[in-house]
């Protein structure tokens, strides 16, 4: 996530249009080659790409801050926009107040939408519940009717029978498949909504539970903390002595080489031929969603997971390798360690397989990486410290190289 998220950046609209205004006063020369397209934007507003890239330059150049201060209308001094711009004492003080103020006004349509998505999910899950009943009904029919239907002997003259025969047992076979498809595919289903279900309910307690803090009412330090992680701003909202802090501890982060993103395949190369022995914790069914939608529940897509996951763990990088799974979709539900040397666990029935992740990063410490596509998860688990990559990395990586 962009340290200049969409909350930040309509906060300090002021402050860009003061930026702008500023940078068309410079000579060409003067602009730096990383504004160039900022003042060449005739727009209004600037897209969100290059309002973070203004913002940035902002944030590290103290010249081109001063220049943008110069041409801040005065009705804005006194604003969030002002303190970026003028860096004075707890200038971001201000701005977590500021976000405070935000997230309380949204809470309460966040809490309405999500209750009503809650509704929705739960008249799915019973649409879930009935077609799956019915297609254990059709499949139990069918398999009656297929025992009670055999070929007929293969007598000369009654040849015609037995064709017809053979091409009803073939029907059969086909309804049977099918029906066995719609009853896996409506128990994944079920799965899916259940768990979307609880993610919903744990939003709601945590956005009741958060109310106060939020409104920066009781301890205001802890609050603004907490303001902080959300709006993902931590970088340039943390106290200088803070910042000292966090260096004299001698902690160090995982962190991708410059030029590889988290959603390609060099990614996990990079983790293979690692120098630092990491752990890896993977979103097992997040992962074969992506690898084959069709199949991903089914045991042999997880033993297929398994081969390259003991194949990743044989490289010098890697460690230990960990596989989730939700254990609300089908499979068995021991915890154990394949001959390749990979741990597969699976979710308690009351709990997500995200939480299981996250508590399982959280107790290994330094040098863990996370690999998920669920962007809530990804924030959680680089909460508690860890590097994470996307599904689609390992997902080219299990792919043949062509």
């Amino acid at each position: 996530m962009s340290v200049f998220n969409a909350e930040l950046r309509d906060l300090l609209a002021p402050a860009l249009t003061a930026a702008r205004s500023a940078l068309r006063d410079l000579r060409t020369e003067e602009v730096p080659e990383s504004l160039r397209r900022v003042v060449a934007h005739a727009g209004g507003r600037l897209p969100p790409p290059l309002a973070s890239s203004l913002l940035s330059a902002l944030d590290e150049d103290e010249w081109l801050r001063s220049k943008a201060a110069e041409k801040l209308e005065s009705r804005y001094e006194s604003t969030p926009a002002g303190a970026f711009l003028v860096r004075g004492e707890r200038w971001w003080w201000s701005i977590a107040e500021a976000l405070a103020a935000a997230g309380t006004a949204d809470r309460s349509a966040s809490a309405a939408k999500a209750q009503h998505e809650a509704a929705s999910l739960k008249e799915k899950l019973a649409v879930a519940k009935r077609r799956l009943k019915r297609a254990g009904l059709d499949l139990d029919a069918e398999k009656a009717r297929a025992r009670a239907v055999a070929p007929a002997p293969p007598i000369r003259d009654r040849s015609d029978e037995a064709k017809q025969a053979s091409a009803r047992l073939a029907e059969l076979e086909e309804l049977l498949a099918d029906a066995t498809t719609d009853r896996v595919n409506a128990q994944a289903m079920i799965a899916r909504l259940r768990s979307r279900l609880r993610r919903i309910a744990g939003v709601q307690r945590q956005q009741s539970e958060s109310a106060a803090a939020s409104s920066l009412g009781g301890d205001a330090v802890s609050a603004a903390r907490d303001l902080d992680l959300m709006a993902a701003a931590a970088p340039h909202l943390i106290a200088p002595d803070e910042s000292r802090a966090i260096e004299q501890e001698g902690e160090t982060t995982l962190q991708l080489p410059y030029g590889i993103r988290p959603d390609e395949r060099a990614a996990i190369d990079w983790l293979v031929g690692g120098d630092v022995p990491v752990a890896v914790i993977v979103d097992g069914y997040n992962v074969l969603h992506g690898y084959d939608p069709a199949a991903f529940t089914t045991a042999g897509s997880r033993n297929m997971l398994a081969d390259h996951m003991a194949r990743l763990r044989r490289g010098a990088g890697v460690a230990r390798v960990v596989v989730v799974y939700d254990s609300d979709l089908p499979g068995d539900r021991e915890v154990h360690v394949l001959p390749g040397g990979v741990e597969v666990h699976f979710a308690d029935e009351d709990e997500l397989a995200d939480d299981k992740i996250v508590e399982l990063s959280a107790a290994v410490g330094a040098n863990v990486v996370v690999v998920t596509s669920d962007r809530e998860l990804r924030e959680r688990s680089e909460a508690v410290g860890a590097l994470t990559l996307w599904s689609e990395s390992l997902v080219g990586w299990i792919a043949p190289r062509t």
